[in-house]
């Protein structure tokens, strides 16, 4: 690979205007999911008429907290045989977690597996938070800002969300502590309802992407209620802000989230309200400066990108 070039958005009318587009390349990198793209490639495109392709596990092999029928049939198909034929000829696998990681290989033991994390540029995100200041709501630095970001689905826990806020509010903290959610998503009725329960609730709804390192370097706690994730880069984010993250003990959030260092992973609903709790008194603190060091070696661009470039030299 002499040079990559910038990536260009390409519409195909049909399979065989597809095929030759992709037949000009060198290396194909697709998602994992079954549909459409495992499907497509292998029944109407033809991995034996294509460059070599690599899939990138950017969506759960396995939802380890699954409750929905939906969540529950990926887990079955993601797994079988199925699932097995569909990628038979894909050259090898590129996940971002040790979850993932364990699971192909277990399932696809011929298949060579690559684990290279997202890349995340620490200092020009801190220097984005100086730059781009957040002016959409009131921050009060004399309160315990608690941040919640993501989409508003079942997968990011919105119900649990709303457990949790519930049981810290009536609790003594409650005058204490500000609560910033941040998002939408086809639950937002949800969060909605409950602020208009709370008056210590911010909906800020959607953040340009320039105003977040300010948003989240001016919050104290980060919170993630994630059913279900991969590499979850609102962590990473908040990481990098040096906020402390506490999260369910699931893949994704436990490869990002030092336990006890960067924050903390818990088992259930209740760990998670006494954790937080515990947070919010300061009788489990953290170092911001320790949390963002952490963030910024582990996903640091000059170690990722290499690794990310080899692995695509391999196969072109």
């Amino acid at each position: 690979i002499q040079a990559i070039h910038p990536g260009t958005y390409i519409k195909c009318k049909t399979f065989a205007e597809l095929k030759s587009k992709l037949q000009q390349y060198d290396v194909i990198y697709s998602s994992n999911e079954i549909f459409p793209e495992a499907y497509i490639l292998k029944f109407f495109l033809g991995y034996k008429n294509l460059p070599p392709i690599i899939f990138g596990v950017h969506a759960p092999h396995d939802y380890p907290l699954a409750k929905s029928i939906l969540s529950k049939l990926h887990n079955m198909l993601y797994s079988s045989i199925i699932y097995n034929i569909l990628v038979s000829g894909v050259k090898a696998f590129h996940v971002l977690n040790e979850e993932s990681y364990t699971n192909i290989q277990k399932q696809l033991p011929k298949k060579p597996i690559y684990k290279i994390p997202y890349h995340f540029n620490t200092s020009a995100f801190l220097e984005s938070a100086i730059t781009h200041v957040y002016t959409q709501e009131p921050i009060d630095p004399s309160l315990c800002n608690i941040v919640w970001m993501g989409r508003i689905t079942e997968q990011k826990g919105i119900n649990d969300l709303v457990k949790i806020i519930t049981a810290i509010n009536t609790t003594d903290v409650y005058k204490t502590v500000h609560w910033y959610i941040a998002g939408s998503g086809d639950e937002q009725h949800t969060i909605e309802a409950l602020v208009q329960q709370w008056d210590n609730i911010s909906y800020v709804g959607h953040t340009p992407n320039i105003y977040i390192a300010n948003f989240l370097s001016r919050q104290d706690i980060m919170i993630n209620t994630s059913q279900w994730e991969v590499g979850p880069y609102t962590i990473i984010e908040g990481q990098a802000a040096g906020l402390p993250v506490i999260a369910y003990d699931i893949p994704g959030p436990r490869d990002i989230i030092e336990h006890g260092t960067s924050g903390m992973l818990v088992q259930d609903t209740t760990e998670y309200i006494t954790t937080l709790e515990k947070m919010i008194r300061g009788t489990i603190s953290f170092s911001p400066a320790t949390i963002r060091d952490s963030c910024s070696k582990k996903y640091d661009p000059s170690h990722v990108l290499p690794a990310l470039i080899d692995m695509f030299a391999d196969y072109a």
